[in-house]
This record gives structure tokens, sequence and C-alpha cells, in this order.
């Protein structure tokens, strides 16, 4: 029984980092932590920017910079990016 239920949560983790919002979590995170150990001590902003410039290569600086206006950190970026992904905007 106990080996059961150890082989659905592992389904169910592996369903939900590779898919949806788990699958974009894990590469913006990794994008995001990639950049901050590169440059230390930089200010928050230059790291979503910079996580979001290589996510979205063909956008303008201007566009980036306003798409993470509002968002105070990551994990406010991921959201807005999964939101906005899944009603089509971008």
């Amino acid at each position: 029984m106990v080996i059961i239920i150890v082989i659905v949560i592992i389904i169910f983790l592996f369903i939900f980092f590779n898919s949806g919002e788990g699958a974009l979590r894990k590469a913006m995170m990794g994008s995001y932590n990639g950049i901050k150990n590169m440059n230390p001590g930089m200010p928050d902003e230059f790291y979503l920017l910079e996580s979001l410039r290589r996510r979205f290569r063909n956008w303008p600086d201007y566009k980036l910079a306003l798409f993470i206006e509002d968002c105070n950190d990551i994990d406010d970026l991921i959201n807005k990016i999964y939101n906005q992904e899944s009603k089509g905007i971008i």
C-alpha cells in the first residue's frame, strides 16, 4: 500500500513539474538563479529583467521593463507570465 502511494506521489510531482506552471516555474527559476549567481549584488529588478529577456528574446527593452514594472519578485513574474500565456495575451 505504501509503495502505491509513493508511486502516485512521484507521478504527480513528475506531471506537475513537467507541464504548465510547473515547467514555467522550473525554467524561470533556473534562469533567475543562474543570472543571480553570475551577477551577485545587483538589484532584484536586474535579475527579473534578464530572466524575462531570456524567455522573450525578441521583445524590446521598453516592453520588458513595462512587463516587470508591477512584479515584486520572481514568483510575481512567473505568475504574471503564466496568467497571460494561458489567456493568450502573450
